[in-house]
C-alpha cells in the first residue's frame, strides 16, 4: 500500500496539470465545435479529423524519406511572402494534428485513470480483507487458548470425579 501511495504522490502533480490541460482543451472545443464534447469522442475519431483537415501526403509512411522532394515541391519558384504563407499553412496543419492528438490522448487517458481508481479500490478492499483475516486469527487464537484451558479444567474435573467415585466405593464397603 505504501508503494501505491508513493506512486500516487509522484503522479499527483502531473495528473493535476493533465486535468487543467484537458479542461482548457474542452473549453477550446466548446468555442470552436459547440455540441461535440471531446471527452466523449470515440478512440481514433480525432485522428480521422486530422487526416481530413491535413493533406494525406503528410501521413504516408515514407513522408520523412521524401521530405526533400516535398519541400522542393512547396518551395518551387515562390516569393518570400508565398513561402511564409506556405510555412504558415504547414504550421496550421501541424496545430491541427497536435490538437487532434491531444484529443486522442484525452479520450484514452480516461480508461487509465479509471483503472488506477479501480486498482486503488481493490487495494483498499484487499487491505480491509487482510485486516479482517488478522482479527479473525486473533479471535481464533483466543478461542484456542480458552479451549485448551477449558479442556485442562475438564480433565482435572474428570480425574477428581474418578477419585471421588473411588472414595465413595471404598466408603460403601
Amino acid at each position: 500500500k505504501a508503494d501505491v501511495q508513493k506512486y500516487i504522490d509522484s503522479v499527483h502533480d502531473v495528473y493535476e496539470r493533465f486535468i487543467r490541460d484537458r479542461q482548457s482543451l474542452e473549453a477550446f472545443d466548446a468555442q470552436h465545435h459547440p455540441g461535440s464534447p471531446a471527452a466523449r469522442a470515440s478512440q481514433g475519431e480525432p485522428f480521422l479529423a486530422a487526416v481530413q483537415a491535413v493533406p494525406a501526403q503528410f501521413f504516408q509512411e515514407g513522408f520523412f524519406d521524401t521530405w526533400d522532394d516535398l519541400f522542393k515541391q512547396y518551395c518551387k519558384d515562390q516569393s518570400a511572402d508565398e513561402l511564409y504563407e506556405q510555412i504558415d499553412q504547414l504550421n496550421k496543419n501541424l496545430d491541427v494534428v497536435e490538437l487532434q492528438l491531444l484529443r486522442e490522448v484525452a479520450s484514452r487517458s480516461d480508461s487509465f485513470f479509471q483503472a488506477a481508481a479501480t486498482l486503488q479500490d481493490l487495494l483498499a478492499m484487499l487491505g480491509g480483507s487482510v485486516s479482517n483475516i488478522r482479527v479473525q486469527r486473533q479471535t481464533l487464537a483466543t478461542a484456542d487458548e480458552h479451549l485448551c484451558s477449558t479442556a485442562g479444567a475438564v480433565k482435572g474435573l474428570q480425574a477428581r470425579r474418578a477419585n471421588l467415585q473411588a472414595t465413595l466405593e471404598i466408603t460403601k464397603v
